[in-house]
């Protein structure tokens, strides 16, 4: 979802954007990370 969101943004010259956008996608990886260490079996 928010890949696609990237890639069809990606146009834009808008820094607020490309930092929002920066920052959903690094707490989304923030967050995949800390499931997988928690769920070791996954």
């Amino acid at each position: 979802m928010i890949f696609d969101y990237i890639g069809a943004d990606s146009s834009s010259d808008n820094p607020d954007v490309l930092k929002a956008i920066l920052d959903m996608k690094k707490d989304q990886v923030l967050q995949s990370y800390q499931y997988f260490i928690e769920n070791p079996e996954y």
